[in-house]
């Protein structure tokens, strides 16, 4: 289904944000249209939940990048449910956001900021877990490593390899 809207310079720059995200996790370059389903695919499980006014209030740090003018018109090819998704929330935004109406490019917005949001919490638990695995692991194997049981270089170097493989292993799980 074909859908040709007018986005703001804040949009393009969201849509590539999320496509530099995609081409280093899954090595692919999406299209915009790929880039919407998708965020709109995601949004769309967690739809109820959503606080919209959170989304289009809290500011978020993306990159800048070289906007054309023809980048504000997407030309946009798109799946039947993800159009009636927009179209589903540019209905219920006006009451949320307690403004008059909003147009679908501003639909568009909330829905890439709310992938761009969920990707960094989801980076915030996963550094989270990070440093407690790194703490949890140092303090046993420091403690071990500087022991008496850990005279030699050959005690001290297996004691540190036994630190990285229980890292690595917990980073794994």
């Amino acid at each position: 289904m074909n859908l040709e809207v007018r986005i703001s310079i804040e949009t393009a720059e969201l849509f590539e944000e999320l496509r530099n995200y995609y081409k280093k996790t899954i090595g692919l370059n999406l299209s915009k249209s790929d880039i919407l389903i998708k965020a709109i695919s995601y949004a769309t499980n967690n739809w109820e939940e959503i606080d919209w006014k959170y989304v289009n209030e809290k500011k978020i740090k993306v990159d800048k990048y070289d906007i054309s003018q023809a980048s504000l018109r997407p030309k946009l090819q798109v799946t039947l449910e993800a159009k009636e998704k927009l179209i589903e929330l540019k209905n219920i935004l006006p009451q949320i956001l307690e403004i008059r109406s909003v147009t679908l490019g501003v639909c568009m917005k909330l829905i890439l900021k709310f992938a761009l949001l969920e990707r960094e919490l989801k980076q915030e638990d996963k550094n989270i877990k990070i440093d407690r695995i790194l703490n949890k692991n140092k303090s046993k194997y420091i403690a071990e490593l500087y022991s008496e049981k850990a005279k030699s270089d050959s005690e001290k170097l297996l004691c540190i390899k036994k630190l990285v493989m229980n890292i690595l292993l917990e980073l794994d799980n």
